[in-house]
């Protein structure tokens, strides 16, 4: 009898070790779980509010018809001859045209003024500048923001001479190309600059306008193009190259699916290791 007592000890000794283990292991498995459920449900809320924007975006542009012309002529005439142009915020939203860049599969709703709402969803037409309908010794202007929770005007930083923009007003499809971006700094300018952006005699111009850099506000990217003949490619952009523009957050959406993945992965690994050795 007094020979069975080491032996008990340590049977409960490593009893415990073992029950240990098991609460040490369904801890971790609940935590990883529980990781994971939070990663994916954010990562698809982010997918779904997207996706209603895209969505939304779509019905914008697809409810333009040849009354945008003439809305976007009258919101010009309210606001010509006046020092600071009429706050159009508080009037209702009107799409007048669409823009689209193949480049960068940007496909945005124009609206007939840029205020924070418009700029929230799509791009916004400056109505001190010209029509959106171009013709000679014009100069149409489009706001857009940058580095918010929506692509937007983000990634037209990326664009170059050469590179197509396709604009859409009423029911004209018109074509222009960049001009003025042959290295990425060209096309950068204060806030406050506006002396590219008057017509010129007998050219249809087009300017792109975005904070820069990213994240920040503290200069303005002007992109600009001039009138070339549609050549009739432009084409829909679907959601799948929609989300590309989100290549930056689709990176860390994977980096934090992976975390927990390769923690639990490693976890697994070492205990067989351990078992093995045993």
């Amino acid at each position: 009898m007094p020979n069975r007592q080491p032996k008990t000890i340590l049977e409960t000794a490593a009893k415990s070790k073992s029950y240990h283990n098991r609460r040490r292991r369904r801890s971790a498995l609940i935590l990883f779980v529980a990781c994971l459920v939070v990663v994916v449900s954010a990562v698809g809320y982010y997918g779904y509010t997207q996706f209603e924007i895209y969505r939304q975006q779509q019905i914008d542009i697809n409810s333009l018809d040849h009354q945008g012309a003439v809305i976007e002529r009258q919101a010009q005439k309210q606001t010509r001859g006046t020092t600071s142009a009429i706050n159009l915020q508080d009037q209702q939203l009107k799409t007048i045209g669409a823009v689209m860049i193949p480049k960068i599969a940007l496909r945005l709703p124009i609206f007939s003024n840029s205020s924070d709402a418009a700029l929230e969803i799509g791009a916004g037409w400056l109505p001190a500048s010209s029509p959106l309908g171009g013709g000679a010794g014009t100069h149409a202007v489009i706001d857009g923001h940058s580095g918010k929770a929506k692509p937007l005007f983000t990634w037209i930083s990326d664009l170059r001479n050469g590179d197509k923009i396709y604009l859409k007003a009423g029911k004209k499809m018109l074509e222009y190309q960049v001009i003025n971006r042959v290295k990425q700094g060209d096309g950068v300018h204060a806030p406050t600059y506006v002396k590219d952006l008057t017509p010129k005699p007998g050219q249809d111009l087009l300017t792109l306008i975005t904070c820069y850099p990213l994240l920040q506000n503290k200069q303005r990217l002007h992109v600009t193009a001039k009138r070339v003949p549609y050549d009739g490619q432009q084409k829909q952009v679907s959601f799948w190259a929609y989300l590309m523009n989100y290549r930056l957050e689709l990176i860390v959406a994977v980096i934090l699916l992976a975390i927990p993945l390769m923690a639990f992965i490693i976890t697994k690994w070492r205990k067989k290791g351990n078992n093995a050795t045993k």
